[in-house]
């Protein structure tokens, strides 16, 4: 997975082992308050979990197949749909 600057659109940062095709990550925060990211793998069956402030992951876990968007709770950044 790549992490893009969006002022210039150069990338920043690889973030190795991330399923396979990671598509529609959102930000939010874990139970300790830490900035994470949740991406769905699309084909796959897995959604990764990418610590926010290091840019590596933290752990894969399957979901079911083809997780293809993930959606955050309105009004919590601490729950996800995939």
């Amino acid at each position: 997975m790549q992490v893009i600057d969006a002022a210039n659109w150069n990338i920043k940062n690889y973030i190795a082992n991330v399923g396979n095709n990671p598509h529609n990550a959102w930000p939010g925060k874990d139970g300790s308050g830490r900035s994470v990211v949740l991406t769905a793998n699309w084909h796959d069956n897995t959604a990764t979990l990418i610590d926010g402030g290091t840019k590596s992951g933290l752990r894969t876990s399957a979901v079911g197949a083809a997780p293809a968007h993930v959606q955050g709770t309105p009004g919590s950044n601490e729950r996800w749909f995939v």
